[in-house]
């Protein structure tokens, strides 16, 4: 950044920060304290707390005789057979686990607004490019984006190679004739590190951006009543996603119901395998993690996807170099501490922790490719006898 942009940019995010806090009692600071103390916090990404490895030994050794031999395997068996999830089966099922875990036992929703809400976290269409060998026009890569998954980036990689890029949504694939041949891949993440990015990301859109704002201001939910950036505000979400009709008392904006604009970083990820499947496509392979994409993505991709292999041959003969970084969301920086608050949350292992193991089952038992497998609460929560319960009421 030349030098003299930064102080104006130091005194915007000073100026943002002093309106975040604004009508909340909070200390008086001068702008200089306010902009010192932005400049010299650690802008690195917080992390999600590490999953182990081998999550033997979280698995309680009582919720086979308490689930008459009913496990895990089992219930990630009913989840997502054959990497199909089951969210019309199992969605309300989970939602109402995660009440469980927060000591919920009713949503404040009627089951219309209930039903919607869970199929739109389940079902919500991911975007979709499709890329073509200009050579001889035919589809060679097919990528189903997601939000928080370095979509950005991954289709600016592709475009490198050569490939020409269309973009599309639902209504237009269901159009679209595309070759055998292509493959169909996409990139994920642990799901509940998925959730609380996603979560940063929203809250830093309420902060910075009017339209965001607006819609928030709109809605009759209480977790807005919280400061910004404390971990009882993303404890008061949580429990506001899970059950609160808030999100519905709202007006429509054209076509689209305001919610779901609003909270769309923060859907399932198994909802893309659900999607293809509707759409007659199977998914090819995905790439598990994000966290070292820059060194295994055209590796990934020349694995899994032949019809693009001779261009990331001859890219890589050519530039030999690793797939480059952009498209990075200020939100990641997290000068706010959204995502230090949700952080903090995550590691009491708490309720609220327990719970977003609960909602995001379908999610783990699809994607079990994840590097450092479940996370040790969330083995957990998935041995314990009533979660296995549940589950097997749903395979019967």
């Amino acid at each position: 950044m030349p030098c003299f942009y930064r102080p104006l940019f130091l005194l915007c995010v000073a100026a943002v920060t002093l309106i975040l806090r604004a009508n909340m009692d909070p200390p008086v600071m001068s702008m200089h304290a306010v902009i010192e103390q932005l400049s010299s916090r650690n802008s690195s990404i917080p992390a999600v707390l590490p999953s182990s490895l081998s999550i033997v030994d979280a698995w309680s050794p009582n919720s086979n005789a308490e689930t008459g031999g009913f496990d895990w395997n089992d219930a990630k068996s009913c989840l997502c057979p054959n990497s199909s999830p089951r969210h019309s089966e199992f969605g309300l099922t989970l939602f109402k686990l995660a009440r469980y875990e927060i000591g919920l036992n009713i949503t404040g929703r009627n089951e219309t607004d209930e039903e919607e809400f869970v199929r739109t976290f389940f079902l919500f269409p991911p975007k979709f490019s499709i890329f073509r060998d200009p050579m001889h026009g035919n589809a060679s890569v097919i990528y189903v984006g997601d939000l928080k998954v370095a979509s950005h980036q991954i289709r600016h990689s592709l475009r490198a190679l050569g490939l020409r890029e269309e973009e599309l949504d639902l209504s237009s694939m269901k159009r679209k004739r595309t070759s055998p041949d292509a493959c169909v891949i996409t990139a994920v993440r642990d799901p509940v590190e998925h959730f609380l990015s996603g979560y940063s990301e929203h809250e830093y859109r309420t902060a910075m951006f009017a339209e965001t704002r607006g819609l928030v201001d709109e809605m009759r939910v209480r977790y807005k009543s919280h400061r910004y950036g404390e971990p009882r505000r993303f404890e008061q979400l949580v429990e506001d996603f899970l059950a609160d009709p808030g999100f519905f008392l709202f007006k429509k904006r054209s076509e689209e119901l305001a919610y779901t604009k609003l909270l769309r970083h923060m859907w399932g990820q198994s909802r893309i395998l659900t999607v293809l499947e509707g759409l007659g496509l199977n998914l090819t392979s995905y790439l598990p993690s994000i966290k070292n994409i820059t060194e295994e993505w055209y590796e990934f991709v020349l694995e899994s996807c032949p019809s693009a292999a001779e261009r990331v041959l001859e890219f890589r003969r050519r530039h030999n170099r690793p797939m480059e970084i952009s498209g990075q969301h200020e939100s990641s920086k997290d000068l706010f501490h959204f995502r230090r608050a949700a952080n903090a949350v995550w590691a009491d292992r708490g309720p609220t922790a327990r719970a977003l193991c609960a909602l995001h089952a379908i999610d783990y038992a699809c994607f079990d490719r994840l590097p450092k497998g479940i996370h040790v609460l969330c083995a957990e929560v998935y041995s314990g006898g009533h979660f296995l319960d549940e589950i097997r009421k749903g395979c019967e």
